[in-house]
């Protein structure tokens, strides 16, 4: 074998040495020229690029390590897929919210006889009849919150508003705003507070006609039948929604049962912590038989009508 005479052959025999997969670099340039000769000459120039890493990826095959393709399938990893899945479905804008138009940003400018200029207003997704969805300034309240020591975490308050959007979205809320979060041994709860929508009114007003008359007709004891106040009033005047992931979709969510007398009775005599299941059992003294979500419904009637603020002498006749 000879040794180059000059530098066209020396660049040659560069191009031509194979890598790993027995390809060359002159290989693929002689397909990029081949492509680029197919391509518009006016074009072909800005098109380089594509065409080299199409080539290229078509060449190359992909090789998993053995370690990665068994931690895909691993509880953990599938876990946290679904709950990346769950994120980004909440960040996709609900086919009903009608989105400003976009509008190409102009510094703004100062009039005559102003030091500053005026600050451009800021236009929030609406619904349809130009509506804004009504809902609560999470960050801003939370910023608030937090010179008080109360924090949730900003990813938390992020996926809180999402969740809160969509809520409102989809079952029309009106009054939609974060009411806390409740801390269990196992999971902690994540609760919405809406006004109760029109449609939820009329749907338990005929619900509670009906089972009124099956009552009477069946001779219940009224010990036995349901003394909660309809939507809209007293301690139901407000709606809550409840999961135990912030960033949790629409599915996600689940709306409380409404909150009845006895529920708050036997939960002020007693003393115990959540576990984070809505389905689980409640023990402890006295007996509540009615599970977690109505434990759950009873502490937030009583925090929710501890916490109200009223002027002095506003409701002294």
């Amino acid at each position: 074998r000879f040794a180059p005479t000059n530098a066209m052959e020396a660049a040659l025999a560069s191009l031509q040495q194979a890598d790993a997969e027995g390809q060359t670099l002159y290989q693929h340039l002689a397909k990029l020229i081949i492509e680029l000769s197919k391509q518009d000459a006016r074009t072909a120039k800005n098109a380089v690029e594509k065409l080299s890493l199409k080539l290229r990826d078509s060449t190359y095959k992909l090789v998993v390590p053995k370690e990665v393709a068994t931690m895909e399938r691993e509880p953990s990893t599938v876990a946290t897929l679904k709950q990346l899945n769950a994120i980004v479905s909440l960040l996709k804008v609900p086919p009903s919210v009608k989105l400003p138009p976009k509008r190409e940003y102009k510094a703004p400018v100062a009039a005559e006889g102003e030091e500053e200029p005026a600050v451009p207003p800021i236009h929030y997704p609406k619904l349809p009849g130009d509506r804004p969805v009504p809902m609560q300034d999470l960050s801003g309240d939370m910023g608030l919150a937090i010179w008080a020591g109360c924090n949730i975490g900003s990813d938390n308050v992020t996926l809180l508003s999402l969740a809160m959007r969509e809520l409102a979205v989809k079952h029309r809320l009106e009054q939609v705003r974060f009411f806390g979060k409740v801390s269990g041994t196992q999971k902690d709860y994540y609760i919405i507070e809406c006004a109760c929508p029109p449609e939820f009114v009329a749907e338990d007003k005929k619900r509670v006609g009906e089972e009124i008359k099956k009552a009477k007709a069946a001779k219940t004891p009224a010990a036995e039948l349901d003394h909660s106040e309809q939507w809209g009033t007293g301690v139901n005047a407000f709606a809550y929604f409840v999961a135990t992931d912030p960033g949790a979709t629409v599915e996600g969510w689940t709306m409380l049962p409404r909150c009845q007398p006895v529920w708050i009775r036997t939960a002020r005599s007693m003393r115990r912590l959540f576990t984070g299941y809505l389905e689980g059992r409640v023990g402890g003294y006295p007996h509540f038989p009615w599970g977690e979500a109505a434990y759950l419904r009873a502490r937030i009637a009583e925090i929710s009508h501890s916490c109200l603020v009223a002027p002095s002498g506003a409701f002294v006749k």
